[in-house]
């Protein structure tokens, strides 16, 4: 998979995480960034070329490389800025500052007289051997100028945003800053070049330029692994959660049925639109999970009288009481009305931690399934 594949692959996943959460703006920018990067790099330009045919001047192509890698660079200081907190001044001053590259840029190309643009301005990533004519030289030097200032600014803000986060995006955060630290290497590299053979030695730094060549492509492709690291890790995360709440949802059926069947009026959502997809949807589990928890509380709040009546010891773990709860539901199928004015809590947890309390609520139903529903 060559570098330009690994942006398309990238692009499609945030893509894919962009039309689940359409609002989200650091998503947003996301996109943006990886999208401007590849319409600003000769790939893109080659397939543009193949999907419009003729294209326009090699010096107005270049020029629209170098803006959309700008505008790349700056969506990636936004995504940092909308994910680390950042104030919507500060990306005011940075859209600013984008303005004032990319105007600089457009006239350090038009100061050059039309034919002797497209032979200054080539649309391969090397850069002239001579920059002698008026403006070539101011072109390289602010957008690498430019572009240094975004990848170091970048890195910062990615590293504190690492040591803010957990381990797996702490890792993801680490290694998309090494990527900008490459890239902003690289640009460092060429800006000297630009000046050298700008003031005095045309076709300085070829080997030099042999290295950044290679240099800039490791950097991209480190930042993209890093970034969609976070992702899937992220991704990953949710999904063990995901398990979680399914096995613990199948782990409280024995318990949520006799409930449910001793008072069906209790039951959350009992006339969804469309009750089959709620059955059979892999999607719906983190709603049915608290769906069930909620309805098991309340079932046991309701019984609990009963339970009252039977002599349910609160004291003694509430697995060890599985009996007494299955009487219980006996007597209220049967129409048994409690003497017990009182309720009292079953399976209380140790915690006010959630997870204890479903944990409770585990043990308990694992207790009715050994004993035979009632």
């Amino acid at each position: 998979m060559n570098l330009t594949q690994f942006l398309l692959l990238v692009l499609a996943w945030f893509l894919y995480r962009l039309a689940k959460s359409p609002r989200n703006p650091a998503l947003w920018a996301v996109v943006a960034c990886i999208a401007f990067h590849l319409l600003g790099s000769t790939t893109g330009i080659v397939y543009l070329r193949v999907f419009f045919g003729e294209l326009p001047a090699s010096s107005t192509v270049k020029l629209v490389m170098n803006l959309a890698l700008n505008i790349s660079r700056y969506a990636l200081m936004l995504f940092f800025l909308l994910s680390a907190g950042g104030t919507r001044r500060r990306a005011q001053i940075e859209g600013a500052v984008l303005g004032v590259v990319c105007a600089a840029m457009t006239t350090t190309v038009l100061v050059l007289p039309p034919e002797l643009r497209d032979k200054a301005y080539p649309t391969s990533g090397s850069l002239p051997n001579t920059m002698s004519a008026p403006g070539v030289a101011p072109f390289y030097l602010i957008g690498g100028t430019y572009t240094i200032y975004a990848t170091i600014q970048t890195a910062r803000w990615a590293l504190r945003y690492a040591n803010e986060s957990r381990h797996r995006a702490r890792l993801g955060l680490r290694i998309a800053a090494a990527g900008l630290g490459f890239a902003a290497t690289a640009t460092a590299a060429r800006t000297v070049v630009t000046i050298v053979r700008w003031t005095s030695h045309p076709g300085y730094g070829g080997d030099l330029m042999a290295v950044t060549n290679r240099l800039v492509p490791i950097g991209t492709f480190l930042f993209l692994a890093g970034v969609l690291y976070v992702g899937l890790a992220a991704r990953l995360s949710a999904l063990r959660v995901w398990l979680r709440h399914r096995r613990t949802y199948h782990e409280l059926r024995p318990l949520w049925e006799p409930l449910h069947t001793a008072f069906p009026e209790g039951q959350l959502d009992r006339a969804p639109t469309y009750r089959w997809f709620d059955r059979i949807s892999p999607w719906r589990i983190g709603h049915k999970y608290w769906r069930r928890v909620i309805e098991i509380r309340d079932g046991l709040l309701q019984i609990s009288p009963h339970l009252v009546d039977l002599g349910y010891d609160a004291a003694r773990p509430a697995e060890q009481q599985a009996d007494t709860i299955r009487r219980a539901v006996e007597r209220q199928r049967a129409g048994t009305a409690p003497q017990a004015k009182t309720a009292l809590t079953v399976a209380e947890p140790s915690t006010t931690n959630i997870n204890d309390d479903v944990n409770q609520l585990v043990r308990l139903s694992q207790a009715l399934a050994q004993k035979g529903s009632p």
